[in-house]
């Protein structure tokens, strides 16, 4: 039991060591999402003072409506921040451009949200519990090191989460979970799709296997079992459990193909706790008759 539990924590570790070159690697891509235009770079010249006093509570109210609504660490604020400010500036630079020409005025502004939105998602998609661009890609990019990601499979799988943070910003609506799916079934390794999925249900699967082994002890069923040997094959099995219903928890026909070849192979404690609560529920359906 242990050995997960020591195994999550040593995964966590080596996701933190590795934070400092993550964030140099998502600044280098950051700044290659937009460039100042001549013509902006000019009006701010020419107007500085006042576009600076113009946005400077714009860019107080953005900051803060980020931290309320997203995790925002203090690793990346100083770099958000700078974001925030940029793009407040040349969003008012047309103020002056277009002064006699509200269409034009709004659609560069827009535009300029848009791309910085993406700069900005950049850092704050790799953050547990943003949820920006649905939870599974975003959770591989929080832990690259952890799954060994190289610098092309990082890249591709931003370029994604980015994609799918514009469809979600577009209609929060919308199903990506196929989406995510398939991209990292296509980009990961058999070795890095365990490994994520391990990230994802260690803890949920080890408190299964907790509970489950205190089950077999009050039922008397334990000494049949080698306790090591046994919760390791349970655990294995509860793993690729998880992995199979999240894969096609969408394509119900796959899924229980899948599942039915996986019961083909169900480990001996496994079968034992399901025989334990298919007991307790036909107990307490003759209890209800009652």
């Amino acid at each position: 039991m242990g050995k997960f539990l020591w195994t999550v924590v040593l995964m966590k570790m080596k996701f933190l060591l590795s934070i400092t070159l993550a964030m140099m690697y998502l600044t280098s891509l950051a700044q290659g999402k937009f460039r100042i235009t001549a013509v902006e770079e000019d009006t701010l010249n020419a107007h500085f003072k006042d576009i600076v006093r113009e946005t400077n509570l714009s860019v107080q109210d953005y900051e803060v409506s980020l931290r309320l609504k997203f995790h925002v660490p203090m690793r990346v604020s100083h770099e958000i921040g700078r974001f925030v400010r940029e793009r407040e500036w040349r969003k008012a630079c047309y103020n002056y451009i277009y002064r006699d020409s509200v269409f034009r005025r709004v659609k560069c502004k827009q535009e300029i949200d848009s791309v910085y939105r993406d700069s900005l998602n950049l850092f704050l998609i790799p953050v547990r519990g943003n949820n920006i661009s649905g939870e599974n890609v975003s959770l591989a990019l929080i832990y690259k090191d952890t799954l060994a990601l190289d610098n092309a499979q990082y890249q591709y799988l931003m370029e994604k989460a980015l994609s799918m943070a514009r469809q979600l910003y577009r209609n929060p609506k919308v199903n990506v979970w196929n989406d995510e799916m398939e991209v990292l079934t296509e980009t990961l390794t058999p070795e890095q799709l365990n490994s994520f999925f391990m990230v994802k249900y260690a803890m949920n699967i080890t408190q299964t296997l907790y509970n489950g082994w205190k089950k077999l002890v009050a039922e008397g069923l334990s000494d049949q079992l080698d306790k090591i040997e046994d919760i390791n094959k349970a655990y294995r099995y509860y793993l690729e459990q998880k992995k199979i219903s999240d894969i096609y928890r969408y394509r119900s026909s796959a899924k229980r193909r899948s599942l039915a070849e996986l019961d083909k192979r169900k480990p001996d404690m496994v079968r034992m706790l399901d025989t334990i609560e298919r007991n307790a529920r036909i107990a307490e359906q003759e209890q209800n008759k009652q």
